[in-house]
Formats: structure tokens, sequence, C-alpha cells
């Protein structure tokens, strides 16, 4: 019997197992993959708050390149910052070595291998998978958004998605972008709520969009055209479910803890989930310590009570996943408009959208939300 079983191989689950095998207690890992982090499906940035808070090295190995922030761009082409600096990375080989990390302390990974089903006997679980049965005291599920742990153990309530499509292309075939910046152009009308992206990546680029509307290939292939890149030209494609909003019960109980995407943590006005994914990877491992040391299961409790406080589910960002699925073209015209080259934590854009509140009655509505967005905004722009 393990300690700890961990399902899942992701940045969540790969934090989660580095944390607690470094600290000598049994893990084993199951992924349903042949191979961790790969195919990927994920965009690829974060930032390097990031990887401070959480502990990581940067490691030449999986950083592609260093960005200046983000780039907002409206419909009429002006634009805003989010500056922070960030990392490109490789996920494949970025999820690979937090889970090497975790090897090399004697955790144990079982890839190929699918949890069918988790079963609570006495003070133990029981994993039922395709290649026979794993025994563990505490399961830290970390199967991702899709996640069937959470719904077994009714610990889940409901939960809403958004898709996405990204294409790569070798930097050959893209043209007259700064590679200093990543870029979000915010076609949230048409894409309910969504938005398409640009992600230098050094010798590539990363671009995709998601939202939740049907036809994204098609509107993908059309912006790729649009700024002069043949979509043929594409290396590689792949696409996924993105969490939108999941309602929990609890992210902790009865020896189960929920983490990273399959704990509904990604940001769903932005879709960034590596940084919630690192983290909560990271609490849940440290919590699970403190429960052994202390020889008390109810420590558990305190993941889910710790997680719910953290910036990742500040209400500014889930209303501000709202407000993108209502705002029009316009609106994101009038806001660059005012803002236009400016850095969002600038007071000078917090002034502009007051004055606009006092002066024009179409500000009011939008107004008081452009003031929510703009606090997502710097909430994100380190945080996912």
């Amino acid at each position: 019997m393990f300690d700890v079983l961990i399902i899942g191989a992701g940045p969540a689950g790969g934090m989660a197992a580095k944390t607690i095998a470094n600290s000598g207690y049994s893990v084993a890992i199951i992924e349903i993959k042949k191979e961790v982090g790969y195919p990927v499906q994920c965009a690829e940035s974060v930032s390097e708050f990031c990887l401070n808070t959480v502990g990581i090295e940067k490691d030449d190995r999986w950083i592609k390149n260093a960005v200046k922030g983000v780039k907002i761009v409206a419909p009429n082409g002006k634009f805003f910052y989010c500056t922070e600096k960030r990392y490109n990375v490789d996920r494949h080989l970025f999820d690979k070595s937090l889970v090497e990390k975790a090897v090399d302390d004697g955790a144990e990974l079982h890839t190929e291998t699918k949890a069918e089903r988790v079963e609570r006997r006495g003070d133990r679980y029981i994993i039922k998978t395709n290649k026979g049965d794993f025994e563990a005291k505490i399961v830290v599920a970390a199967d991702g958004p899709l996640s069937n742990v959470a719904t077994q153990l009714g610990m889940l309530e409901r939960k809403t998605f958004g898709k996405a499509v990204q294409y790569k292309f070798d930097a050959k075939h893209v043209k007259g972008i700064d590679d200093k910046w990543l870029y979000m152009y915010m076609y949230t009308q048409e894409l309910k709520g969504g938005y398409i992206w640009i992600f230098p990546r050094g010798d590539e680029y990363n671009i995709g969009l998601g939202g939740r509307v049907s036809n994204l290939v098609p509107r993908l292939r059309k912006f790729c055209n649009e700024m002069g890149i043949d979509p043929e030209k594409r290396k590689s494609a792949n696409g996924g479910l993105l969490p939108f909003e999941f309602v929990f019960k609890t992210r902790s109980e009865n020896n189960c803890l929920v983490v990273g995407d399959a704990a509904g943590l990604t940001n769903p006005a932005t879709g960034g989930g590596i940084f919630p994914a690192l983290y909560s990877g990271k609490l849940a491992g440290e919590i699970i310590i403190k429960s052994f040391e202390e020889e008390n299961p109810e420590v558990l409790k305190e993941y889910d009570r710790k997680i719910r406080k953290t910036p990742f589910l500040h209400p500014s960002i889930i209303k501000t996943a709202h407000y993108y699925a209502n705002w029009k073209d316009e609106d994101w015209n009038r806001l660059a408009t005012a803002a236009h080259g400016m850095d969002m934590e600038d007071m000078t854009v917090l002034w502009g959208i007051i004055q606009g509140i006092k002066k024009h009655h179409w500000m009011i509505t939008r107004g008081l939300e452009m003031l929510t967005i703009r606090k997502a905004m710097l909430i994100s722009k380190r945080y996912s």
C-alpha cells in the first residue's frame, strides 16, 4: 500500500509527487498517457513570479524564450499592456522534469494506466485501473478537467467548459510580430467570451483561440490568413477543453484532494492553468505531509479552505469571465482607445475609466465592469 496515490502526471500531479516524495513518503503516480507531458494541450507560458513562488528553478532545457508581458488587442487594433516577465516553456519537457524529480526521490510512475474507479474502503482507497488495483491511504486527483475522481466521490457538483484549438508554426512562417510580447486578441463577442492568442516561442509560434463556440477551426484559419500566415504551413495542431466554471462542494474530503484543472482552478478569463496547477499541487503535498507528521487526517481539510482563499479563485476573475461573454467589439474598442499604449497598472487607465463613467451614459454599466476587468487582469498577469 502506498502512502499517496496521484492520478495524473501533469504539472499539478507532478508537483504534488515531487513535494511528497522529497519528504520520504511512498508515492505512486498513474498516468493515462504513454509519455508524460505529451501530447501538449496548452499555450505553454508561465510568469517568473510563478516559478519563484512554487520554488522551481529555471532550466534552459524547457525554457523557450522570455517575454515582457501581454499586449491586449481590441478588434480596432488599439492595444494596452499587462507587463510581467514571463517564460514560454516546452510543456512536454517541463512536465517530464517535475515527474523525473519525484521519481528520483522514490516515487513510482505507471504510464498508460487509466483510473477506472476509485473506491473508499475503511481508512484507505482502492484504485481500479486497466493494469490492476492500487491501494493508498490518500488520493490526489490530478486527472484534468474531465476528472472522474471528483465526480465519483461526490465532491464536484457541476462544471462547464469552453473549447480551444491551437496551431504551431516555425518562426519563418510568421512575420511582423514583436516576439518580446504575448498577444491576446479580444474577439469576445464572436467567440462568446473567448479570445485569440499569439505566443512567440523563439524558433516557433503558438497561435490559437478559445471560446464557447463550435466553429473554432474555421475562425483560426481565417485569423491566420488575416495575419498573412498560411495555416497550411502549421507543423502541428492540438485542442482540448477549457474549464470555465466548476462548482465544488469541497476540494478535500475523506483523504482525497483535488488539484489543478481537475479542481477547476484554470483562470476562466484567460485559460491560464499552469500556475494554479503547480501551486495547488505543492499546497496539497505540503498539507499531506503535515497530516502524516501530526498523524491527523483532519489536517487535510485545510487544503480546501486555503485554496479557496487564493487569487486563482478571486471573485473578480469569475465575474470578468462572465463579462467577456457579453462584451461587444465596440466595448473593447472604447477601452483600448482610452488606454492605447498604456500599462493596465498605470493609474491613468483607472482615471480614464472613472472619467468615462462620469461623462458617458453608455459607460455606467460597462465602466463598472471595466474596473472589475482591470482588477482581474492585474491578478491574472501574475497568477495565470
